[in-house]
C-alpha cells in the first residue's frame, strides 16, 4: 500500500504532524524512517487512526486505547464506553445548569446595574447549607471533606456564602449553599454536616459594592448596613440565621474589592 510523508498523511486525515507524533509515542500508529530523514505513514493504518479519534471523542485516555482497539471484543468495548458516555451525559447536565445560570445571573446583574440595593420578599427555597471556614480558617470537621469536592465541582450553582448567626454579635461562618431541589435533581451528597434551610417566607436584598479588606471587628460592611437600615425601615425582624450568598467578585487586590450578591432574612 502507500506510504505518504507525515505532512501529506496528516492532511489526509484532518490532523497535525504533532497530532501524529502523540499518537505514534503510545504505539498507536508507526512509521517508518527512510534514508531521507523522512517519516513515512502507511495507508492502511488511516482506519485504525479513525478508530483513535472516535475513542478520543468518548474521551478516552490515549494510554487504554491499544487495548481497546486490539484485545477487547465489541461488547467488552461497548461496557468501556458506556462509562465515557456516562460521564458525557453529567458534562451535559452540568452545562445546561451552567447556561440557565449564567441566564440568570445576567438578569439580575441588569436589574441592580445602577442601584446600591435592591429588596423583595417572597416564600424562599428550600435550602442546603455546608460549613466550610470561620472567615480565618477552616473547619476541621472531616464530614466537610468527605462531600466538598462534589459540591464545588458544581460551582456556580452551588455558592459561596456567609452564615450570620446573629446581626447583633456578628458570629457567623463561611461555606456553600445550593438549593435542595438542584441537590436532590443532580445527586449533590448531603451528610450529618449539611444544614437543612426549609421554606418560609425571606427578605432578599440585592447588592452591589467596594468592600474594604480589614480586621473583623471594623464597621459593618456597606452592604450589610444598608441591608440592616431596610430591614428596619420596613419593620421586619430577622428570625433565624441570616444568609450572604455571594454571586460573583471584581477588581480584587490587597486592600479592597468589588462584591455581588445579596441576603436571605428569614422574617416574620
Amino acid at each position: 500500500m502507500k506510504e505518504y510523508r507525515i505532512g501529506d498523511y496528516a492532511h489526509y486525515m484532518g490532523v497535525t504532524p504533532d497530532f501524529l507524533k502523540h499518537y505514534e509515542q503510545f504505539g498507536l500508529v508507526t512509521s517508518k524512517t527512510r534514508e531521507n530523514g523522512y517519516r513515512y505513514y502507511p495507508f492502511y493504518q488511516s482506519s485504525k487512526l479513525l478508530e483513535c479519534m472516535k475513542l478520543r471523542s468518548y474521551g478516552v485516555p490515549l494510554r487504554d486505547m491499544e487495548t481497546i482497539l486490539n484485545e477487547d471484543d465489541a461488547e467488552t468495548m461497548q461496557e468501556k464506553l458506556e462509562k465515557q458516555a456516562e460521564a458525557i451525559r453529567r458534562q451535559i447536565l452540568f452545562g445546561q445548569a451552567m447556561l440557565k445560570e449564567h441566564a440568570w445571573f445576567a438578569q439580575w446583574l441588569e436589574r441592580i446595574r445602577d442601584k446600591e440595593g435592591d429588596w423583595h420578599v417572597k416564600e424562599g427555597a428550600e435550602m442546603y447549607f455546608l460549613p466550610h471556614s470561620n472567615g480565618r480558617d477552616f473547619l476541621a470537621d472531616s464530614r466537610i471533606y468527605e462531600v466538598l469536592k462534589d459540591w464545588v465541582s458544581w460551582m456556580p450553582m452551588v455558592k459561596s456564602c456567609r452564615e450570620i448567626r446573629s446581626l447583633d454579635n456578628r458570629e457567623y461562618s463561611w461555606g456553600l449553599i445550593v438549593p435542595a431541589e438542584f441537590a436532590r435533581k443532580h445527586g449533590v451528597p448531603i451528610n450529618s454536616v449539611v444544614r437543612r434551610l426549609p421554606r418560609r417566607k425571606m427578605f432578599f436584598y440585592d447588592f452591589r459594592g467596594t468592600l474594604r479588606r480589614g480586621p473583623q471587628d471594623e464597621e459593618i460592611m456597606p452592604p450589610e448596613r444598608r441591608m440592616r437600615e431596610t430591614l428596619a425601615r420596613l419593620g421586619l425582624k430577622a428570625t433565624d440565621h441570616v444568609y450572604q450568598v455571594i454571586l460573583t467578585y471584581s477588581h480584587i487586590d490587597q486592600e479592597e474589592f468589588q462584591q455581588y450578591g445579596f441576603f436571605a432574612v428569614p422574617v416574620e
